[in-house]
């Protein structure tokens, strides 16, 4: 079960990266240097350089993740800087994966945004609202799971004192048929 909803999350988040990836890329553009990435600047309602910066993003080290993650949390507060802490959020290495709060901004700025090219990040917000509940999903089974286990083990630990009863009733059964021969014998 647990499984089934794993692959479906990817699915999901497959087909949007893979529909990001499908529009018309504009030139691509080279980093400054290893270290401090260059990453372009564009505008919130622009699909393929959106598309282009989750790639970029992807590509990035997890020191690199951290670091943009700090630079992102300096500047001032803005439609791009909410929206690249979307995608930080939503990389798979992201040491500040979390898809809930990446779905809370995202409503946060859809509500607030007065464009009207926003299908896209609608299309982000659904797919985050389906990992959101796939993953709540499997933290209910996890728990029932865990849950299962305990009484499995309550189980067993009473079948083994039963077992161990049985026996110490088959010993005392054995003595008693062990005594009666004895005193039969003796007769």
């Amino acid at each position: 079960m647990s499984k089934s909803l794993f692959l479906s999350s990817i699915l999901l988040f497959s087909m949007f990266v893979v529909g990001c990836q499908t529009l018309p890329k504009s030139a691509p553009k080279e980093p400054a240097s290893v270290n401090v990435p260059d990453i372009p600047r564009v505008t919130p309602t622009d699909a393929t350089d959106w598309g282009e910066v989750y790639t970029f993003y992807k590509g990035m080290s997890v020191p690199q993740l951290e670091r943009e993650i700090i630079r992102l949390a300096s500047l001032p507060p803005s439609d791009d800087k909410q929206l690249r802490q979307v995608l930080v959020y939503l990389v798979p290495h992201s040491p500040n994966k979390n898809t809930h709060q990446g779905r809370t901004d995202l409503r946060r700025w859809l509500s607030a945004s007065s464009d009207d090219q926003k299908g896209l990040w609608y299309l982000v917000f659904d797919i985050l609202t389906e990992t959101t509940r796939l993953y709540e999903r499997l933290a209910e089974q996890q728990q029932k799971n865990g849950e299962t286990e305990g009484r499995l083990q309550q189980l067993e630990h009473g079948m083994l004192q039963l077992q161990q009863q049985i026996q110490q009733l088959t010993s005392i059964e054995q003595n008693i048929i062990d005594r009666t021969e004895v005193t039969n014998d003796g007769k």
